[in-house]
């Protein structure tokens, strides 16, 4: 045995051999097969699986994309940012722009944040919508993406946005939120706990 195959560690090798195998069947697996890769691939986390995943975004199947989102949410790889961003702004699917946001804001991506100050106030003409949602599930899922938006806001506290979620979430006029954490929680002064949240920490 050589010296530079006895310095290889047996885990990494294996680690490796599984993440270019599940990415074959990212890649060109039946839909079911597709999805359950995308979710193994998360879960071992390897900055290797982040090149498939970001293909995965484009794929047909909106489960997939669904599970490829996710799976970059939990690897928080920076490359995986201008797709991410794409399947927000041109996506229809509801699940995966939520997705986006989630995985955005948790790696800490500004480049989000015009979009997700802008989703405060309502379907933004810019960005692609299922039109038809309204009137299949009775529900506008615009109502979810303006809740994780303002917690995409928070997480990353973007101070400067705080304004911006108190109109949000004391608009009487728009949709109705309150069965959501963010217009149930308030600090005894009245403010909503998120914009709480967001405040610098108190020297000591």
């Amino acid at each position: 045995m050589s010296a530079g195959q006895g310095s290889r560690d047996p885990l990494i090798v294996a680690r490796h051999d599984v993440c270019l195998a599940l990415s074959r069947v990212l890649a060109d697996g039946a839909d079911v097969h597709r999805c359950s890769a995308a979710k193994a691939l998360g879960s071992i986390g390897d900055p290797e699986a982040v090149e498939p995943l970001i293909a995965a975004l484009l794929d047909e199947d909106e489960d997939v994309r669904v599970d490829a989102v996710e799976a970059l949410s939990r690897i928080k790889d920076p490359r995986a940012g201008k797709g991410l961003l794409e399947n927000l702004l041109g996506d229809p699917n509801g699940d995966v722009k939520l997705g986006a946001i989630e995985a955005l804001s948790r790696m800490g991506d500004r480049q989000v944040v015009p979009w997700l100050r802008r989703l405060l106030k309502g379907r933004d003409e810019e960005i692609v919508w299922d039109e038809d949602a309204f009137y299949r599930d009775d529900w506008d899922d615009w109502v979810d993406i303006q809740v994780k938006s303002i917690q995409g806001l928070a997480l990353m506290k973007v101070d400067e946005s705080v304004p911006d979620i108190v109109a949000a979430i004391e608009d009487e006029e728009g949709q109705d939120r309150k069965t959501s954490d963010q217009r149930k929680k308030r600090t005894r002064s009245g403010q909503p706990m998120v914009a709480r949240q967001m405040q610098p920490p108190n020297p000591r």
